[in-house]
């Protein structure tokens, strides 16, 4: 009784802050995708401008089928500092592959090769990811084993309300947001937090944790672990993307971060 105490306290804090930290309510409508009608007090050209900011990105070019992409971060975000370099090529790997048979098993071996192509053809697979400034330097490969495999969207057109996820029983990461615009950025690194909690977890652990996040409905120790490895992929997130960025952009980071946190207080 007196755990499950502490841990309606330790919820009642995050949530409090979440509520006080987290993107207006406009916001936190959009990217979760419901509607909102919006006041007479609330500008709606700013919006626009929010989500123009949280989508723009390094380079507007089309990715080639394989490539390496090195950019300059201040080019195209104002007050960020250092480069950003992306090796990848368009392989779908056994990770993905293996994750899809599972989720679709009525679909023919032989008709699988042809509808993953398609789903995926706009994406690539992300074999490296650097971000280097003179202080500081984030190696994609230092914290995500190399049995890992990375996939993302690079068109200009996703939608705010895909987001990324890690998948621990197939080393996989997808991620719905191009990783070269702010909020791609932010989600994968977030994801990668997840990744480096799952290296430190026993297979007993990653299997609850996995199990909770299909829940609609969780316990009060359930919805404390889950929100707090949601606060620790945040923390991990942060604490490499300030090095890179400026303060208004950090402000933007945080504010995302304990907008998704809003979402699990919900469950």
């Amino acid at each position: 009784m007196i755990s499950e105490d502490l841990d309606r306290v330790y919820l009642d804090r995050t949530r409090q802050l979440a509520e006080k930290n987290a993107l207006p309510e406009v916001f936190q409508t959009l990217f979760s995708g419901g509607m909102q009608v919006i006041d007479g007090s609330f500008d709606p050209s700013l919006l626009g401008k929010k989500v123009g900011y949280l989508r723009k990105r390094l380079s507007t070019d089309a990715w080639a089928d394989q490539g390496t992409l090195t950019l300059d971060l201040d080019k195209a975000f104002p007050g960020a500092h250092g480069m950003f370099t992306a090796e990848y090529d368009s392989e779908i790997d056994e990770n993905l592959v293996q994750c899809l048979k599972s989720a679709y098993p009525n679909v023919e071996a032989e008709a699988l090769p042809a509808m993953i192509r398609q789903e995926f053809k706009d994406y690539r697979r992300i074999k490296s990811v650097l971000l280097k400034s003179e202080r500081h330097t984030f190696d994609f490969r230092e914290h995500v084993p190399a049995d890992w495999s990375l996939h993302a969207y690079t068109r200009g057109d996703a939608r705010l309300i895909e987001t990324a996820f890690a998948n621990p029983q197939f080393h996989f990461i997808v991620s719905p947001q191009p990783i070269d615009s702010r909020l791609g950025l932010h989600q994968l690194l977030h994801e990668v937090g997840h990744v480096v909690r799952y290296k430190e977890q026993t297979p007993e652990e990653i299997a609850r944790e996995s199990d909770m996040r299909g829940k609609d409905k969780m316990t009060v120790s359930e919805k404390k672990d889950l929100v707090r490895s949601e606060r620790d992929a945040n923390a991990f997130a942060l604490s490499h993307l300030w090095h890179f960025f400026g303060p208004e952009d950090m402000d933007i980071f945080r504010q995302l971060s304990y907008t998704a946190l809003l979402g699990y207080q919900r469950k």
